[in-house]
C-alpha cells in the first residue's frame, strides 16, 4: 500500500518537484476536514473542535474523536502530514490485515481461510463494494479476482485502504468489534460480554455508520435471545454485562452529542 506513494514521491524529488500526498484535488475531505482535525489532536485539542460549528469554541462535538487522535500519534515524531500519512498507512494496513484474520478465523474456524479472509479484505476492493458485490456472481468476481493486486496490471498510485478516516482508520475497530461479538456469542462469558460490548461502544466515536450496523446486529441476537433461547438463562445474564458495558461506554458521546 505504501510503495505506490514512495516511487512517487522518489520520481518528484529527482525532478525537483514537491510530493504531496494529500491534495485537495483528489483528496478534497482529508485535506479540508480529516487532517485538520488531525492536527488538532496533534496540538492537544481532543476531541478536536468541529470547523463547520456555527460556534468553534464548543467544546461538545458529534464528530468521531479517536480516527484523529489515532493518526496524531504518527505525527508527533516530525509533524510532517506526508510521512504520517505513509506511516500510518503502513502500519494501519496491517493492523486491518491481522484483524481480518481474526475475524475471518473466528467465523469460519480455519487459520489458512482467516488469511484468504485477511487478503480480500486488504489487497481488494471487495470490502467496499459491499453489498454490490453479492448482487450477482460478475460483480464478486469483479471486485475479488480482477482487481485482486497481483492480478492488476493497471498503474495505481494509492491501493484501497488510502484514505482517512475511513477506512484507513476505521476498519480496525470495526472488525475489531465484530470480532469481539463472534467470539462473545462462541464463548459467551462475563468477559467476552464486557470486551464485545466496549468494544462495539467505541464505534460511535469512531465512525457513525458502523456504530449503527452493530447496534442493529446487537439488537438482533437480543430479540433472537429473548424469543429463542429465553431459556439458556446464563447467556441471557452474559448478555446483560454485553448491553451494559455497551452503554457505559456509549453515555459519554451520548452527553456530548445532545450538547452539541
Amino acid at each position: 500500500h505504501v510503495l505506490p506513494q514512495l516511487f512517487i514521491w522518489r520520481a518528484l524529488s529527482e525532478s525537483g518537484k514537491t510530493f504531496v500526498d494529500v491534495q485537495i484535488t483528489h483528496r478534497g475531505d482529508v485535506a479540508q476536514v480529516y487532517l485538520p482535525k488531525a492536527r488538532e489532536a496533534y496540538d492537544g485539542h481532543i476531541p478536536p473542535i468541529d470547523f463547520h460549528a456555527a460556534d468553534t469554541d464548543k467544546l461538545s462535538t458529534i464528530f468521531p474523536s479517536i480516527p484523529p487522535a489515532v493518526f496524531s500519534l504518527f505525527l508527533f515524531p516530525h509533524g510532517d502530514a506526508n510521512i504520517a500519512m505513509l506511516v500510518a498507512l503502513f502500519v494501519m494496513s496491517g493492523v486491518i490485515f491481522l484483524a481480518l484474520y481474526g475475524l475471518g478465523t473466528l467465523l469460519t474456524g480455519d487459520r489458512v481461510l482467516g488469511i484468504l479472509f485477511g487478503f480480500l479484505g486488504t489487497l481488494t476492493p471487495l470490502l467496499s463494494g459491499l453489498p454490490k458485490a453479492f448482487t450477482s456472481v460478475d460483480n464478486f468476481l469483479n471486485l475479488a479476482l480482477k482487481h485482486f493486486i497481483p492480478f492488476v496490471s493497471t498503474k495505481l498510485d494509492k491501493l484501497f485502504l488510502d484514505r482517512i478516516d475511513d477506512p484507513l482508520l476505521t476498519y480496525p475497530f470495526y472488525f475489531l468489534a465484530l470480532a469481539a461479538l463472534v467470539w462473545y456469542w462462541h464463548w459467551p462469558q462475563k468477559k467476552t460480554a464486557i470486551a464485545a460490548g466496549v468494544l462495539s461502544g467505541l464505534l460511535a466515536y469512531v465512525y457513525f455508520h458502523y456504530w449503527a450496523y452493530v447496534m442493529l446486529v446487537i439488537g438482533v441476537l437480543c430479540i433472537y435471545l429473548l424469543v429463542v433461547q429465553k431459556e439458556q438463562r446464563e447467556r441471557l445474564g452474559t448478555f446483560v454485562w454485553l448491553l451494559g458495558s455497551l452503554a457505559v461506554t456509549f453515555i459519554p458521546y451520548a452527553i456530548s452529542y445532545f450538547r452539541f
